[in-house]
Formats: C-alpha cells, structure tokens, sequence
C-alpha cells in the first residue's frame, strides 16, 4: 500500500504553528481515491469544528476579525481525481492552511467520497452531486472503540485504514475511524443506497457516531489537526486490511447482526414487507405491467401496486413518487391493454400524480399489510421470467432453477460445453474481464464469484450463491453444446486439388514413396477420424526425424492450431496423466530419442488406450471420455532409437529435409495457408470411408524401415554365438541366463526375460513348449516348458538381422553349415 513517503512530513508552518504530516495524509488520499472513478472530482475543505457563538466570545478582537474576513471565504476547493499527485499538493496546503487558521477550531475534513461535478468551494458537495461512494466510513467515538471495532472486523474483514481520530472517550481509548474500502466504488443508485444502508448498520452495531451514515459526511484526515479543545493530530494506527468486494454481502451480513431493521416505523407490518431501499423498489416496478383490476388475487392491479409500494417503502412519501413515475410511464396502449378505460388511458402525467396522491391518502387506512416487497419482487419475477418456482407465500424459491432466467438473459454472457475440451466455455466477453483483445475461453471458479455478485447486485437476487450459480451455469452450458474441431471440420470445403499424398514431402522434405505417401495421408485421416468419432482405434506415432533448428515441432502445432496442441508430455506414471489429454488433438513426444526402453513400453500401453476414465472438473462422478487425439514425434537423427522391438509397427518413421542445402527450413507461411485445405481432403477420405491403417503390403516395407532403427542390445551377438556353437535349435530363457550370459539367480528376473524374448523374436525363432536335456535344465528334469524353435533356415540359410555384429567365431560357425 502506497506509503506517501514521496512527500515531505516537514512543514512550513509558522514559528509555534501546528505542523501536519505530509506522508499520512498522502497515503490516505492514495489508498481512499485510487480506486475512484477517472472522470470525478475530489472536493477538499476545511470547516471551524463544532462553531460555538459562547466559546467564540472569548477570542480575541484578532481572532474574530480573522473568523469575520474568512467566513464568506471558506477554505475549500474542486480537483479530478485523475490527477492524484495534484491533489496531495493541495490537500497539503490545505490541511496546514487550516491548522494554523488564526482563530481555533479549524478542521481538515473533505468527504471521502468524488463528485460528477465541479462545484464553489464545499458547495456541491452534496448527495445530488455525488459521483462514487469509496468506503465503508464508521465513526468509533463513543463507548469502547477497540471492542466496537473487533465486532465489526469479524464481519467486515480488516478494516483498510484505522485512524485514532484525536481526543478520548470517556473511558480513555482513543476516538476511532474505521474505514473498508470498496474494490470497486460505488456508483450506481442502488449501490450508493447500499453503501448509505451500511454505514448506518455499522455506525449502530460499534455503538458510535451515526451521522456519518451519508457518503458525503465530512470527516477529519490523518496527518491533520483536531483541533476541539487541546490540538491532537489524527493518525492512521494501522493499515493493509481488505477490500470490500461485495457490499450486497455486507448489508446482507449487517442486517442479520442489526436488531430488527425491517419492520415497520409504526409497527404492524410483517416480516419482508419493507423493501431494502428505494432503489430496489424502482428496479422491481420497472417489470411489473400496469392492470386497472383483476379478480385473481395473485396478480397486480393499479391499486395492489400502490399498496405494495406503501408497505414497502414503509409508508414514506418517498413511496408516492415511486408510485407517479411507474404509473406516468405507461403509454396509452399499456393502459388500454391493462384494461383500463378510455378516459382514464387519456389522463395526463398531471392528472395520474392526482390520481395517485389521492389513492396513496387513503392508504394510510387500508389494510395492505398482506402487500409489500415480497409481492414486488414476486410481480416483478413473473413479468420477467414467466415459470419461476415460488413459494406458497410468494417468495422465490431459491435454487439454480430461478437463476436460469437471468442467467441466459441479455445481463449475462452466453456459455457452452466445448465437447472437445470438456470446458465450459465463455462465448461473450463477461463485464468482469479486462479490457484488451479477447476470444472465448473456459469458465473457471473466478467466474463463479464473479457471476454471482453481479447476480446478487441485481434486484430481486441478493439471495444468489455461488454454488447455486456454477450449477446453473452448468446446465445452461450443457444446453448450449458445441464441438470446436469437429464444427471446424465440417465446416470446410475441399477444391478436389490432392495435398495430403505429399504434404511431407512438399513441406518437411521427405523422400516420395509409396509407404511415406501413406504415412502423410492415413495419419491425416486418423486425426480426422479421432475428432469425428471419438474413441476410435489409433495408435500410431508419425516420427518427425531431421535436423535440428528446420521447425518440425512448429509445422505440427500450426497443423493442429495452438489450442489444440501441446508437447508437454504428461506423466505416464500419474494416475491423472490421461485427463491431461482433455482438448488436445496433436500431442507431440519431443525428443523421442531421448526415450529409454522403460518409457518406449509405457507410451505402447499409452497408445493402445481409446478411452480414458477419470473425473472432469465440472463432472461430481468418474466417467469414460473417447479419446480425441493422435500423436507425433520428433527426434534430430535417424538410427538406433527403438528398443522394444514388439512395439515398432505403431512408429511410422520419416526422415526430413532430405536434399536440403544447410540452414533451409520449412517454409511456415506457405505451410499455413495450406492447412485449411490438408484437413479439407482428409475429412473429405474420411466421409468417403477410406481406412488409416496401412495395408499387409505396406505393413512389412514399414517393419523393414522400423528395425533400421532398432538399438543394438549388447547381448544379442552373445545370445546367437551361444546358439551357432551349441548348434540349437530349442532353448529357454532360463537357458539363455544361464549357459549363454552366465547370469545368476537373482539376474533371472522377467524385464531380462522379456529382454531375451526380443532379441530371439528377431532372430526368426519362435515361441514354443520344448523339452531340455536333463544336463541343460537339471532344474526341469526334462519336463515341458516355455521356450522358443528356431527357424526352418536356422543355422545354413540364416542370415542375421541389418545392423548386427557377431562374433567372429559365431560368423565363422555360421558360414560353415
């Protein structure tokens, strides 16, 4: 919080002179008005405390000729808020200005408060004026301040400020202000009744001073002099406290700490017939249609209005004007329609307030207590939202049903369910957020709060809550659905010019053949199949290979669009990993080389997977969610990245920027523009029923460039020179562990099992029950067991796989047979 420190606390008060404090002064000023509406103005001035004709006898003849000459001359002054550092200037000449005025009694005490208009001095300064109430102003001058002030705290919050105001009472604590300031000001005619209605419930609840009910009550400053009796300078004691950021809340919470405020001045009225304000009851007449009478009780006629009005505005006078201006601003047509007849629907706007004084005099006597607020609202509620659920008693029932209405009316943004994210989803910037550039985003708890204070600022909703409103918000959004890459999808119309064939070779510099033609199309299909029906089988990796820097990760994400589109890889151990795929299409594993066997095997299991179960955030119950999305990866060479050999086929591996000249890469707006138009042709094969798997034929051309990269495991040479020189032709694993790598027991674990497994796979054996000779396997004493044949070409014909090195004596050994 702003600590005025910029400005001086040195003062050039006269010799003898009351020097103010410049940095508290500041800092109040900072922290009162920085929130205050830009095109305001800030009244400053200074009044002679508590003027007492019997005390002023006793000045001197200097003293009452200064008083005379200044009178008329009040020190006072208007500045825009907008200029901050202006107005603590001049507050600082003010306030030093007024503690050395050359009579006494002097005080520096501007309203706390703006105004719409400039006015002369302190005129102007009133409510007519007023512009923006700033804060929650309670005067703790009588009884126990402390005490009074931790009772307030405790539903209030921190209070912002608290100033030791100068003086004691009479049980010796300091005279305190407490002030809470409003996030934001209040401006509106219900808020600034708001704001009154809390100062006065505060004012009554901490057994002080409630003169300062009204927003533009001047009050003394910090940094200033009180100067009744001996001077004593006011003093903030402390500060950093919270913001009041929903003051309907706070009435709300005043009014149930507060003895009985509703009920009638002269007693009688029920609960709920006195409305909260004046500026409810207009809202609330607003909606109610005009009816001249009507037989069914539940409904409003001229004279059950007036009546309600009467009650709810407490029998003041205030409730007849309320009463001229809902009846003068029906037309004629309203009237007629109302049923009223033709020489009362041609009575002037002077002959209406006639005829509602009238009808208001003899309100005094009738017996309308049936009527009154609650009726209004009921009224007003049926007029707006035909259907809503009350109750017998005709109040609003209070559930998310009743918040469907207003939700979806014109007051509030319109939402939906994003069925590929899962999100509900802002389709309407909402009042609440900044100003700026914005496109729809996800709901979020935020916009609960938000929501449902603007609700409960709403006449006829204080009731609201948030959990009431994320509800309402919910259904509403189920109701509103929408799927953005499917809609984007359908949306597109090809022109019948094929891309999809060589958008990797056109774009990424991929050789042209036939098995990397059906890579770039079948992988673009099985996207287009993945958002159009979900869930579908697709557990293929595109791998990017190529040299660094040439944008292949940015290619995908523009292919894909940057919402929809990530290369975090999540977790694969965390039980939440899958939900993390929730609105993802594209999902990139960047440095695929990068990936051990242990990771290689989980993102096999990963990919097997069509539908994920876990919670979504707006979901109460677990549920099942189709997958959505495909998968890429991208890796800066070309050989030796794959170690589970039984997982090869799902990686469809192409190398990149084959022929380029060095430092060439990937022409981004060209690729761009062309996107549209790739997913245009790939839905189309989609619509058409064409498959995004490969076909047998292809299948094993992709199988011989996939064991092109295959890691050499360093047991394989040792495995295939035990095997050619014991000639074999059957084996087990546990053979394997202990003859060929002379192992021990505690090595014969199953990841070295399966380890075994892929390296004899690859040799052409096969899986097979053998029976050992008893010296082979003592353990088995020649029994059946899992092991694995070699093939019919084994030793002569076999050849062993591309990229593997034997030894010399098994090469040897092999050449023999």
């Amino acid at each position: 919080m702003p600590d005025g420190s910029q400005f001086s606390n040195s003062s050039s008060a006269p010799p003898g002179g009351l020097p103010i404090d410049g940095a508290q002064l500041a800092e109040f000023c900072r922290v009162m008005f920085e929130h205050a509406p830009a095109d305001t103005w800030v009244n400053l001035q200074a009044r002679t405390n508590n003027f007492d004709p019997k005390a002023a006898a006793a000045w001197t003849v200097e003293q009452r000729a200064a008083y005379e000459k200044a009178r008329g001359k009040s020190l006072g002054g208007w500045l825009p808020v907008s200029d901050l550092d202006r107005v603590i200037k001049r507050v600082l000449a003010m306030a030093e200005e007024a503690a050395n005025a050359p009579w006494p009694g002097m005080v520096f005490c501007p309203p706390v408060a703006t105004f719409k208009t400039q006015g002369v001095r302190a005129k102007g300064a009133d409510k007519a004026n007023l512009a923006a109430g700033l804060a929650i102003q309670v005067d703790l001058d009588d009884r126990n301040p402390p005490e009074a002030l931790a009772r307030l705290e405790k539903m209030l919050g921190a209070a912002t400020l608290v100033v030791h105001s100068g003086g004691t009472t009479d049980a010796g604590h300091p005279k305190t202000h407490a002030y809470w300031r409003l996030a934001s000001p209040a401006v509106t005619d219900a808020d600034k009744e708001l704001l009154r209605e809390a100062r006065n419930l505060a004012g009554k609840l901490a057994g002080g001073d409630d003169s300062s009910t009204n927003a533009v009550h001047p009050i003394p400053w910090p940094g200033s002099w009180h100067t009744k009796g001996e001077p004593v300078m006011c003093r903030i004691v402390r500060s950093g406290g919270t913001d009041i950021a929903d003051l309907g809340a706070v009435v709300a919470a005043l009014r149930a700490s507060s003895p009985r405020h509703a009920s009638s001045s002269t007693g009688g009225q029920r609960e709920g017939a006195r409305a909260p304000n004046d500026a409810l009851v207009r809202e609330a007449l607003r909606a109610i249609p005009y009816a001249y009478s009507t037989h069914d009780e539940g409904q409003p006629d001229w004279l059950k209005v007036a009546g309600a009005i009467h009650n709810a505005t407490d029998r003041r006078p205030e409730g007849l004007l309320l009463l001229i201006e809902w009846y003068a601003a029906k037309t004629e047509e309203e009237l007629r329609e109302g049923g009223a007849l033709d020489e009362i629907a041609r009575l002037t706007s002077k002959e209406r307030a006639k005829e509602c004084a009238d009808r208001w005099a003899r309100l005094i006597t009738s017996p309308f207590d049936l009527l009154g607020w609650k009726q209004l609202q009921r009224w007003a509620h049926e007029a707006k939202a035909p259907g809503l659920i009350l109750t017998g008693k005709g109040a609003i029932v209070r559930s998310e049903a009743n918040l469907l209405g207003v939700l979806s009316g014109p007051e509030f943004p319109k939402v939906g369910l994003n069925l590929f994210s899962g999100d509900i989803t802002l389709l309407d910037r909402p009042e609440w957020d900044p100003p700026g550039e914005w496109k729809p985003r996800a709901w979020t708890d935020a916009d609960d709060g938000d929501a449902t204070i603007k609700l409960q600022r709403l006449p006829l909703y204080s009731w609201a809550t948030k959990n009431l409103t994320a509800l309402a918000i919910e259904k509403l959004a189920r109701e509103n659905r929408f799927d953005p890459v499917a809609d984007y999808l359908r949306r597109l119309s090809w022109n019948g010019t094929p891309r999809i064939d060589t958008w990797l070779t056109d774009f990424l510099g991929v050789e042209d053949s036939e098995l990397h033609r059906a890579y770039a199309r079948k992988w673009l299909i099985s996207a287009v199949a993945r958002a159009m029906r979900p869930g579908c089988k697709v557990d293929t990796v595109l791998v990017l290979e190529g040299p660094q820097g040439i944008r292949k990760s940015t290619t995908l994400r523009i292919l894909f669009g940057d919402e929809h589109f990530t290369d975090q890889i999540p977790d694969l151990r965390d039980k939440d990993a899958n939900a993390q795929l929730r609105g993802i299409w594209g999902l990139e594993f960047a440095e695929f080389d990068a990936l051990r066997s242990a990771e290689e095997s989980r993102i096999k299991a990963f990919l097997t997977i069509t539908a994920d179960r876990y919670r979504a955030a707006y979901d109460r119950r677990l549920a099942v969610h189709p997958r959505r999305c495909v998968f890429a990866g991208t890796l800066n060479h070309t050989s030796d990245y794959l170690g589970d050999e039984t997982g090869a086929r799902r990686f469809w591996m192409v190398e990149c920027a084959v022929g380029w000249e060095k430092g060439r890469k990937v022409d981004l707006a060209a690729f761009a523009a062309a996107r549209d138009q790739l997913w245009a042709e790939a839905a189309h094969r989609f619509n058409a029923g064409e498959e995004w798997w490969l076909p047998p034929e292809l299948e094993e051309l992709q199988e011989a460039e996939a064991t092109q990269r295959q890691r050499e495991d360093p047991w394989q040479g040792a495995i295939a020179n035990h095997m050619l020189q014991e000639q074999k032709r059957e084996t087990t694993a546990r053979d394997i562990l202990v003859n060929a790598l002379q192992l021990n027991e505690a090595q014969h674990t199953k990841s070295n099992q399966k380890r075994i497994s892929a390296i004899m796979l690859r040799m052409g054996w096969k899986r097979q029950a053998v029976r050992l000779p008893m010296e082979t396997d003592p353990k088995k004493k020649g029994a059946a067991e899992k092991g694995y044949k070699a093939p019919d070409n084994w030793p002569g014909e076999w050849a062993p796989p591309d990229g593997w090195d034997l030894p010399e004596v098994a090469q040897k050994k092999r050449e023999k047979y």
